[in-house]
């Protein structure tokens, strides 16, 4: 009896030393895991925390929302640490009086009794309002474990200036995207308000999506897309507006604010009975991610986004404009209908150049909307609302689109092999084709030309601090910076436009060549009659050579271009060497 009290003792005792020992551990964890140190600043009525983030190569920065808040942010140090700006010991709530921004000062840390050296620099946007986003759990772990994974928060709003615009609870915050959230480290969101909320004049709504633009360094594409939208398009297109984002207190880089593509009466507006809402996308994708939709008889993948209208007729009704945009006598063999009783033809015509001039890759098959308004049900379907730009306009994240001045042909080229572009087959109409030229000259092109003469360098300016700030926070995974991303896309755009314009305004004829390349994309390039190719991007070897698809025999591209032709890189067996 007195043995078992005793090893009742003992294992008890082993068990509070345990304990103790996990305890110290999560607590040294916690304190290795804590910022070097935090600025309180007043925004609003609020204070806001801001942290220091350390670079891979050892360097700390503070990211300020704007370009006055240092003077009078209190530093805040965590217990058990010193540190040292310059040689002068920083001592909690002590303001940041006379500190500068941009300049890299001496750092010291003095830290369980081991000291580190290195740079502390504070840089500022400007211009720009910021979120601040705090999650129920206090960090982005769980949301960042997996696309689904989702936490309720809170949301303050903030302008330029520092007024508060906006202060609300979040029912969720959650991961969004496909390429962009997959392959990135900065994440894009969506948000679902508690309540309705009008952010940054754009209407009332209760969701709204962070597009991070992380495959686009300059910061500018969908938002020069979606404006530009805006003016030409004649049907609804989403809002966006540029945004500091801090996630607890972290930097997580400059934003875009957008509204989501849904039936509501501040987006786009139909009736709610006997409506649809779908956009195109990739089925494997669809599936994996368990979303409802359809393949249609070509083989596009439609997610179905909104329907109020039983199934078979959601799909007879995609089905016979898609049958009759493909006829060749552009009629449904089942109604006996021409496509310009079935579709919306001015919406088509202007998604479609909307797609073209700024070299959308993905028009034929991914992110495009359609719908369907049951109030007005002899319109037909619609092309749009507009939706994602990030890899356009000579962005070289897209391999077809690295080389820019070698690059340019018609973009419903692009698809044309999958047969599923339904922008391709509507353009081989001579009319469609001269709705298309006319729009063109007369609405696009002077939209165009005040466009890149003018707003883009606004957008630039307005932007620079905040896309600079952006960039250091996250270069490691940026392909380029922001100055030459800007260059790459005014270059490219100059470039484009001169092809569209000789195309269309001026009336030169175009052989298109399409390259099957080492990507697996089709690339498209346009070369007058008589012409040779430019250099390729993908290369002949001793056993690939290029081969024409409609006869696989051997095609010289060394030879003058004559007619339009599609040709692909084939391996040779060893029999045929």
């Amino acid at each position: 009896m007195k043995w078992g009290r005793i090893s009742v003792w003992i294992v008890t005792i082993l068990l509070i030393a345990g304990a103790l020992r996990v305890g110290k551990s999560e607590m040294l964890k916690i304190q290795a895991e804590q910022p070097l140190l935090s600025l309180k600043l007043s925004l609003g009525n609020n204070y806001e925390s801001v942290y220091s983030w350390q670079k891979e190569t050892g360097e700390y920065f503070v990211f300020l929302p704007d370009d006055e808040s240092l003077s009078q942010a209190q530093i805040q140090i965590p217990w058990g640490t010193q540190v040292s700006v310059d040689g002068t010991t920083l001592q909690r709530d002590q303001l940041c009086e006379g500190l500068a921004l941009n300049t890299p000062y001496a750092l010291t840390v003095l830290n369980s009794h081991k000291e580190t050296r290195s740079t502390i620099t504070f840089v500022a946007s400007n211009n720009i309002p910021s979120i601040f986003l705090d999650t129920a759990s206090g960090d982005m772990d769980y949301i960042h474990m997996e696309k689904g994974n989702g936490e309720a928060g809170n949301m303050r709003l903030y302008l330029a200036d520092g007024t508060l615009a906006y202060q609300g609870n979040l029912e969720e915050i959650k991961g969004r995207g496909n390429a962009t959230w997959r392959d990135l480290d900065k994440k894009p969101y969506s948000l679902t308000l508690m309540d309705q909320a009008d952010l940054l004049g754009m209407g009332n709504a209760d969701e709204w999506i962070l597009l991070a633009n992380g495959f686009d360094a300059s910061n500018l594409r969908n938002k020069i897309v979606y404006d530009f939208a805006g003016q030409v398009c004649t049907v609804y297109s989403p809002e966006c507006q540029w945004v500091n984002l801090y996630l607890n207190g972290k930097y997580a880089g400059l934003y875009l604010l957008c509204e989501r593509n849904e039936v509501g009466s501040n987006r786009l507006n139909i009736q709610e009975d006997n409506s649809f809402l779908v956009s195109s996308d990739l089925g494997w994708r669809l599936k994996e991610y368990g979303r409802d939709f359809f393949y249609t008889p070509c083989g596009l993948a439609l997610r179905i986004r909104y329907c109020s209208l039983p199934d078979d007729q959601l799909h007879e009704i995609w089905r016979a404009a898609e049958a009759a945009i493909m006829a060749s006598d552009g009629v449904d063999p089942v109604t006996g209908k021409h496509w310009r009783e079935l579709i919306d033809e001015d919406s088509f015509a202007r998604k479609f150049l909307i797609e073209e001039i700024f070299g959308n890759a993905d028009a034929g098959a991914v992110s495009q909307f359609f719908y369907f308004d049951g109030s007005d049900p002899s319109r037909g379907i619609v092309a749009g609302p507009i939706w994602d730009y990030d890899i356009t306009m000579g962005n070289p994240v897209n391999p077809g689109l690295t080389y820019p001045e070698q690059f340019h042909a018609l973009r419903p080229y692009f698809l044309s092999q999958t047969d599923v572009s339904l922008y391709y087959h509507l353009y081989q109409d001579p009319t469609f084709a001269a709705n298309v030229k006319q729009l063109y000259k007369e609405e696009f092109r002077p939209q165009l030309t005040e466009l890149f003469e003018n707003r883009v360098e606004t957008y630039t300016n307005f932007i620079e601090a905040a896309a600079m700030m952006n960039q250091i926070r996250w270069e490691s995974t940026l392909r380029e910076t922001y100055d030459e991303s800007v260059t790459r896309l005014v270059s490219f755009m100059k470039e484009r436009l001169d092809f569209l314009d000789s195309l269309w305004l001026e009336g030169q004829v175009y052989c298109v060549v399409n390259t099957l390349g080492d990507t697996g994309a089709v690339v498209s390039y346009a070369v007058k009659p008589g012409q040779v190719l430019p250099p390729l991007p993908s290369k002949e070897t001793e056993t690939r050579k290029w081969y024409r698809v409609d006869t696989d025999t051997p095609y010289d591209i060394t030879q003058p271009i004559y007619e339009d032709v599609t040709i692909y890189l084939k391996t040779l067996s060893a029999a045929a060497d």
